[in-house]
């Protein structure tokens, strides 16, 4: 994989009466035909750990697709997402 970059997401929660700030690793990468959104911590079934990625964005037949492997216990379908509605151009005026 080639690494394109690395960042975190940051988020909050409530913890008991405290707000506590939660910062998860992200590392981008490239293995095509695939972007590869590496999540520390988390992975899929057929990678070992630390090499894994839940998500990754492809182009199939012309269209950007997300594929999301919710489970990592689950050798089965990944869930995929077409983005396709998600395109600036499709946005309908008011």
């Amino acid at each position: 994989m080639r690494d394109i970059g690395n960042m975190r997401v940051v988020g909050q929660c409530r913890l008991g009466d405290k707000d506590v700030r939660v910062e998860v690793p992200v590392r981008l990468g490239e293995e095509f035909p695939f972007m590869v959104i590496r999540v520390e911590g988390y992975g899929d079934n057929e990678s070992m750990d630390g090499c894994g990625s839940p998500l990754v964005l492809e182009v199939a037949g012309g269209r950007l697709r997300a594929v999301i492997w919710r489970d990592i216990n689950s050798v089965g379908d990944p869930m995929v997402v077409d983005l396709e509605g998600a395109r600036e151009k499709m946005r309908k005026d008011e």
